[in-house]
């Protein structure tokens, strides 16, 4: 069975699996001794789960694959699983005393007609606990083609309690650890608390969880605020590793710099040297000049001075000619 960010399996690490195992570690104690359904239960590490606690659960997903895996690998015997939709549920009315439903609403747009089919298999005094991720804050680098229709907060609080008559509402927020706390939905609800200067504890919830039934919040055992770490995880090794390269990075760039600032004095002192050069090329262009000046004025004498005597010679030559003509 393909293993992606849709269909989770236990191999995973980092953010994934703390999403999704905290989920299910998180409703054990309402499982237990109860009949419970695990509608778009995947690979079937979460109906396992519940298996050791609850008296029956039933993992229903629409994969024909996934369900044939899940019954190979998962073998319990309070656990099976059936191929089925979360519209089309393969049970009786009023079978489970709990249902999960996990990341599956986003899947699809009909919205109340899966929670009116989960009121149907579900007990009067049953509990139905879902999650979804919220549209404001749930954010993936590409659209997710899987996913058909998000809910933000208000939305999914409004889904919820239009079937149910009670409900309390969680956040789930996850990095290296992930952290589920009650989040009433407003501003200063759970622990999403406005400090003094406008400061949050905690951003809006990544996803919404709601526990939700007809009997009263009061008479349903609460979910615990809990914060889940996997010790075997190498989330944080990634991260390490990660700002090693970083780390390298930067020092390659100043390394780089150094070297181009190195450069840059070698060139200004270059520049410098060269201008000194034209500086003294320029004084003695202009000393050249001015010896051009010179010389083009003692020409200009010369030659007039070698006019005056040509001037001369020829009135001589005319004297010469008449006193020798007179003779």
């Amino acid at each position: 069975m393909e293993s992606s960010e849709e269909r989770y399996d236990p191999t995973q690490r980092g953010k994934i699996r703390g999403e999704h195992w905290h989920r299910y570690l998180a409703v054990l104690p309402l499982a237990e001794n109860r009949d419970v359904l695990d509608i778009a239960s995947g690979e079937g590490y979460g109906s396992f789960a519940l298996a050791g606690v609850a008296r029956s659960v039933l993992g229903v997903d629409i994969d024909a694959e996934v369900v044939a895996h899940a019954s190979a690998k998962y073998q319990h015997s309070s656990l099976r699983f059936a191929e089925g939709a979360c519209d089309t549920i393969p049970a009786a009315d009023n079978s489970f005393d709990l249902i999960v439903s996990f990341e599956t609403l986003e899947h699809h747009d009909a919205h109340d007609t899966m929670l009116r089919e989960f009121r149907r298999v579900l007990r009067p005094s049953g509990i139905a606990i879902l999650s979804s991720p919220n549209r404001s804050r749930y954010t993936r680098r590409e659209e997710n083609p899987f996913h058909v229709r998000e809910l933000d907060r208000d939305e999914f609080q409004a889904l919820i309690l239009r079937h149910f008559s009670h409900a309390s509402f969680f956040g789930q927020t996850s990095w290296l650890v992930s952290l589920l706390y009650p989040d009433s939905g407003e501003s200063t609800g759970g622990w999403d608390r406005v400090g003094p200067h406008g400061e949050r504890s905690l951003p809006a919830s990544e996803y919404a969880i709601a526990v939700c039934s007809d009997v009263p919040m009061s008479e349903i055992s609460p979910l615990a605020r809990s914060l889940w770490l996997d010790a075997g995880d190498d989330g944080l090794e990634a991260i390490l590793e990660s700002y090693r390269h970083l780390e390298a990075e930067y020092l390659a760039v100043l390394a780089a710099r150094d070297s181009t600032t190195e450069r840059l004095i070698s060139l200004e002192a270059a520049h410098r040297l060269l201008e000194e050069d034209f500086y003294k090329m320029e004084a003695e262009a202009r000393r050249l000049d001015e010896e051009r000046h010179k010389l083009d004025s003692y020409l200009a004498s010369v030659e007039k001075e070698s006019a005056l005597r040509a001037d001369h010679i020829r009135r001589l030559e005319g004297l010469h000619s008449t006193h020798a003509e007179g003779r």
